[in-house]
């Protein structure tokens, strides 16, 4: 006989853990921001943003029928900014569970599998160049 009564407890272990992991991934980029104001009089933050996916001809505008239009990003912004543009930095996946999450930074995918491998990609974008030049571009 089948036993749903585990799989049920097994469902609401997933979901909680699941939960903890979004939650902890949300507290990094917390204290990623609150760094990043204290060392900017508040002048810069990151953010996770939705963007749309741009269509470039016939064939992508029919292939959008079977594929997402719409992916995420890690941008740049200034919080002091009302109408602040947003400058992407990275593309941003992050699975059902929270982790694993992925950082693509020029074509370099970093996968996060705890807060520790977070925590170290998020140093490796923040030391990229290309992160570097958004930033100036946001403070000036």
């Amino acid at each position: 006989m089948a036993d749903f009564l585990t799989a049920y407890k097994r469902g609401l272990d997933a979901a909680n853990k699941a939960e903890r992991n979004r939650t902890e991934i949300k507290a990094v980029i917390k204290e990623l921001n609150s760094q990043l104001k204290d060392a900017t009089n508040d002048m810069v933050g990151i953010d996770i943003v939705l963007k749309d996916l741009p269509l470039r001809g016939l064939a992508d505008i029919a292939a959008s029928s079977f594929r997402p239009l719409k992916y995420q990003a890690l941008c740049v912004y200034n919080p002091r900014k009302h109408q602040s543009d947003k400058v992407e930095i990275a593309k941003w996946e992050e699975s059902e569970n929270g982790y694993p999450c992925t950082i693509t930074i020029n074509n370099q995918r970093l996968k996060c599998t705890d807060k520790e491998t977070l925590e170290m990609a998020l140093e490796e974008l923040l030391a990229d160049p290309r992160t570097g030049e958004a930033f100036q571009t946001i403070l000036n």
